[in-house]
Order: C-alpha cells, then sequence, then structure tokens
C-alpha cells in the first residue's frame, strides 16, 4: 500500500499520475489519496472513480502550472527592482 496525502504530491501532470498509479497497480500496490478519500487497486476498475480520478489530476496540473506562472512573475518583478539573485529563493 502507498499512501499519499494528496494526489499533487505524487505527480506533476496528468500522464504521470495515470502512469504511476497505473504501474504500481500492475505490481500489487494499492494507492491511496488522503486527501481526496479515493484509492486504487488493481482489478478494482470503476468508471466513475477513474473519470474523477482524472479530472482531479487535470485539476491537480492546472494549480502546479498558474503556480509556476505566478513563481515567474515574480521573478520578473524582483530582477526589475535588482533583488534578486539566480539560484536563490525569493
Amino acid at each position: 500500500m502507498l499512501i499519499v496525502h494528496s494526489m499533487d504530491r505524487l505527480a506533476r501532470n496528468i500522464e504521470d499520475m495515470l502512469r504511476l498509479v497505473g504501474e504500481m497497480n500492475n505490481k500489487g500496490v494499492l494507492v491511496q489519496f488522503v486527501k481526496e478519500n479515493m484509492s486504487f487497486a488493481a482489478g478494482s476498475e470503476d468508471p466513475c472513480s477513474t473519470l474523477m480520478f482524472t479530472m482531479l489530476s487535470a485539476f491537480a496540473q492546472f494549480e502546479r502550472s498558474l503556480i509556476k506562472e505566478r513563481q515567474r512573475q515574480g521573478i520578473v518583478l524582483a530582477k526589475a527592482e535588482g533583488v534578486y539573485k539566480a539560484g536563490s529563493p525569493l
């Protein structure tokens, strides 16, 4: 069994999420997401659960993209103000 706090902690995009969970299920590993209250095991494919899993994975990927966009904007502003140094956190 693999217990993950939330989907966005396991993978950064939909393709990786589906691949990782599929690979683990094929090896007999149950994957449980605590925050989403979802579990996936080999041989227990439920179309509704698969749809929800895919949609939640898409939202996690979208959220990650928004975070990266805001980070890039912050770096541009920090560089313009002369307070950003490459490789150091803001």
